[in-house]
């Protein structure tokens, strides 16, 4: 089938507050193929593993790209989400021929009073850092089931 795409670099603030949006940012690269999509699977403690989220690249991002997906976490199924829930986002590449990368798993924790305004770290430190798509998950309050 060929080589993978890879994930070079990628970088999320690890708490915030419900609600707030959340820039996931990630580098990829392909060196023999041509890069189709962006799987990111969330698990939330208390919930489970929810349906996976997939963002179609654009063409000029298929053999390389470094920027941002946003998730905004607010959802119609939680208006509040409890002080110190904790998700992870597992997030992989795959090409046009199905090959997928190595999966880098984010950690992330809802916590009221968190206000992150991070330092970025290179290669996502630009001025300029380009939205390259979405994170679609609508997280579900636990407690509430």
């Amino acid at each position: 089938m060929g080589n993978p795409p890879v994930i070079t670099a990628s970088f999320a603030v690890d708490k915030g507050r419900f609600g707030d949006p959340i820039k996931v940012y990630l580098a990829a690269e392909h060196s023999t193929g041509v890069m189709k999509m962006v799987a990111v699977q969330v698990t939330q403690v208390g919930y489970g593993t929810y349906p996976t989220s997939w963002s179609y690249l654009k063409p000029q991002y298929g053999k390389k790209f470094v920027g941002y997906f946003q998730w905004n976490t607010s959802s119609p199924m939680a208006q509040m989400m409890p002080e110190w829930n904790n998700i992870t986002m597992d997030i992989t590449v795959i090409d046009t021929s199905g090959n997928q990368s190595k999966a880098v798993v984010l950690p992330y924790q809802f916590v009221t009073g968190a206000h992150p305004s991070p330092v970025l770290p290179a290669p996502f430190d630009q001025a300029e850092m380009e939205r390259i798509g979405w994170i679609r998950v609508d997280l579900v309050n636990p407690y509430w089931l």
